[in-house]
């Protein structure tokens, strides 16, 4: 299977970027006061780009492995599942500690704070008197879909990274019959047409309310931009192409599809110098360095861990200090930057001990299902990464 080495390592700084924008906040650092802390606190827009690299590696498996979907499917659960629970209990038994800290906080006047101790509160709230159906709900991975008006804070509640999961596995749970409708002009147009109408709908509200985008019909354009752009991979990669041109001009063009600018820009730049990064020269080995060395590409692979972890780990050593030592948002902020240093072997523990024993777990039951495919065809273009 045709392997994309840079994406792996574009996961750590995207799971990077999600931590530093949590610690921030739980430090009191809530309205962004320059361009730099803009960037830093909008950590949807790190998973705006996770949802796009899930479009094209998902797509890029499909391409590269025939077999079932039973099989494929198995895989995919037990690629996220092991993981994610682990983190979801560490969650439970953290969430009296999370509220104590909005509560006893120091800042906790800072502007911003009480809608931020608020949703905090509801989280907590929930897990006490609902706990029975969250669980329920999150044994499934489909948490992301339900509305406010069914079960408040459903997509969030024991580790709010975990609506992201939800909305990773809708879209693995139906990325199989997307491809069939690419190679398929009629399928793709009827496939195009109802995603247009079910993302109108979602965003009228006509699902309900959501506290956060964890249903796929709000984050099909995200996904839609990785599966054309791992199709469209092989001819571009063909071609010789300056990346830094290359980036501005799919950077200008992606925009007038959507309005926020930092994942397009984000993606634009990477998927370039992805394809045409050795016409770059010292930009494209730059590049290459900074998304390829061996200590990025071993974070990298722990980058789903520490995605889940980081934040019970910034909740834990927050509320240990604020029990022992005198705490402003400078002392916490240091506090939550050392969680995620904390947290980083921590992933790659879980990534080795949890992860991958999941994954093999996942491939000794899929063998046992029926449905291996013939091998899939190799591209006529050679990768380029």
């Amino acid at each position: 299977m045709k392997y994309f080495t840079e994406i792996v390592g574009l996961r750590i700084y995207l799971a990077l970027w999600v931590a530093v924008g949590h610690g921030l906040q739980l430090a009191g650092f809530l309205a962004p006061t320059n361009l730099l802390m803009d960037i830093l606190l909008s950590g949807s827009d790190a998973v705006a780009v996770f949802m796009i690299v899930s479009g094209f590696v998902i797509t890029n498996l499909l391409l590269s492995k025939q077999e079932s979907y039973a099989r494929y499917i198995t895989r995919r659960f037990f690629r996220l599942y092991p993981a994610y629970v682990v983190c979801c209990i560490i969650g439970y038994f953290l969430a009296d500690d999370w509220v104590r800290i909005v509560d006893e906080a120091p800042w906790r006047a800072m502007e911003g704070w009480a809608n931020y101790a608020a949703g905090v509160h509801e989280l907590r709230d929930e897990v006490t008197l609902r706990l029975a159906p969250h669980i329920a709900l999150h044994a499934t991975m489909l948490h992301g879909l339900v509305p406010v008006e069914v079960l408040n804070r459903a997509a969030m509640t024991f580790v709010p990274a975990a609506w992201s999961i939800s909305l990773e596995w809708q879209f693995y749970l139906v990325a199989p019959l997307v491809l069939i409708a690419v190679r398929r002009p009629a399928a793709l147009a009827a496939a195009a047409l109802i995603s247009l109408l079910v993302h109108y709908a979602y965003y009228h509200g006509w699902f309900g309310s959501y506290n956060i985008g964890s249903m796929l019909a709000g984050a099909t354009p995200w996904f839609a931009i990785g599966i054309a752009s791992r199709l469209s991979y092989d001819r571009l990669a063909a071609l010789t192409v300056s990346p830094a041109a290359a980036a501005a001009v799919a950077t200008f063009a992606l925009l007038t599809l959507t309005n926020r600018w930092m994942p397009t820009l984000v993606w634009c730049v990477f998927y370039s110098y992805c394809l045409w990064g050795r016409h770059g020269g010292v930009d494209g080995r730059l590049f290459r360095l900074a998304f390829t060395s061996r200590p990025t590409m071993l974070l990298g692979e722990a980058s789903y861990s520490l995605y889940l972890i980081h934040r019970p780990m910034q909740v834990l050593l927050g509320a240990l200090a604020l029990g022992t030592i005198a705490t402003d948002r400078t002392s916490m902020l240091a506090i939550q930057f050392a969680a995620i240093a904390v947290a980083l072997p921590l992933s790659v523990a879980m990534y080795f001990f949890i992860e991958r024993p999941g994954v093999r777990l996942g491939a000794a039951v899929a063998r046992r299902l029926p449905g291996a495919g013939a091998p899939a065809r190799p591209s006529p273009a050679p990768s380029s990464v």
